[in-house]
């Protein structure tokens, strides 16, 4: 039985093309989703899917459209209507992120005395990053889960109360009382 895995690799050229790895029991193979593609027909070659695959995966395969226009590939800005990029459209998208960089709370920037004096601290380093992750919304919790698209529950395991969020974790969970 093989299981599948997934990734994106940036090639020599700059392009990122999609990586399937393969892990059969004994070995594993590294194949291009275009191998599993029959060129001349433009479908998927079913006879290696399913000599590669259990028939779940195959199914999730399979399932995946494919391009039935044969245009080659092109690099596209989607930040331009036309699509090319220009130095002015680079200039706005990066005056956006800018601009939200600093509008945002826990912008090391606009809070490198708090940062300063947290990093001086003596305590030890695990706090010192668990409260920088605190500060930045960036604690591995439900609700991060879920915004990346993870099918969960996401009630706070410990009090089954609220959304498990960095403001439940650290403030609201019953189980935390230690402010």
């Amino acid at each position: 039985m093989s299981s599948l895995n997934m990734t994106l690799r940036k090639s020599k050229l700059n392009t990122y093309e999609l990586c399937i790895f393969i892990r059969h029991s004994t070995e594993t193979t590294t194949s291009w989703v275009r191998d599993l593609i029959i060129p001349e027909l433009g479908v998927w070659d079913e006879n290696l899917l399913n000599l590669l695959f259990n028939p779940v995966d195959v199914r999730a395969i399979r399932s995946i459209p494919l391009c039935t226009n044969r245009r080659k590939d092109k690099l596209v800005w989607h930040h331009s209507k036309d699509g090319k990029y220009t130095v002015k459209s680079g200039y706005k998208v990066a005056k956006v992120l800018k601009d939200d960089e600093t509008r945002s709370p826990a912008s090391s920037g606009n809070n490198s005395n708090l940062w300063c004096w947290l990093w001086a601290l003596s305590i030890p380093n695990k706090v010192k990053i668990f409260l920088w992750r605190c500060f930045h919304g960036i604690l591995p919790t439900k609700e991060a889960l879920m915004r990346k698209g993870v099918q969960i529950d996401g009630l706070c395991t410990r009090c089954g109360l609220g959304l498990e969020t960095n403001e439940h974790v650290v403030r609201d969970c019953k189980w935390m009382e230690i402010w």
